[in-house]
């Protein structure tokens, strides 16, 4: 049926929005100790709460494994952990950003703890 805005199925594709553009998923392989493991690029929404509110944060796979990890290490839900996070960032930076980071400097820091101690076994 015609109107004046045209038929109820040109209403409803609406000529002036465009269509998302999917771009295919890149699958990348990177190797860690002898063995192949994928590494996806897209991130992955997981909820959270914090101090009572619910958020979601988007992280890829490989750095919700390893928050975690981090977590379960020190004994600390998950939560608890984001809260600590999310309260010692600054208000310019995301509170996926400050996981991010948070988990790099906490396998930085092991890194260099581990050389550290490897280079004064070394030393007479």
């Amino acid at each position: 049926m015609k109107t004046l805005f045209g038929s109820a199925a040109q209403r409803r594709r609406n000529p002036w929005k465009r269509r998302a553009q999917t771009r295919p998923r890149v699958t990348l392989t990177a190797t860690n100790a002898s063995h192949e493991r994928a590494v996806t690029d897209r991130p992955v929404k997981h909820s959270l709460t914090l101090l009572g509110h619910r958020t979601s944060v988007s992280l890829e796979p490989e750095f919700w494994q390893a928050f975690r990890d981090i977590a379960a290490a020190a004994d600390t839900p998950i939560n608890a952990l984001a809260a600590r996070i999310d309260a010692a960032r600054g208000t310019d930076l995301g509170l996926a950003s400050a996981i991010r980071l948070y988990v790099l400097r906490h396998y930085r820091d092991a890194l260099e703890k581990a050389q550290n101690s490897s280079r004064l076994d070394n030393h007479p």
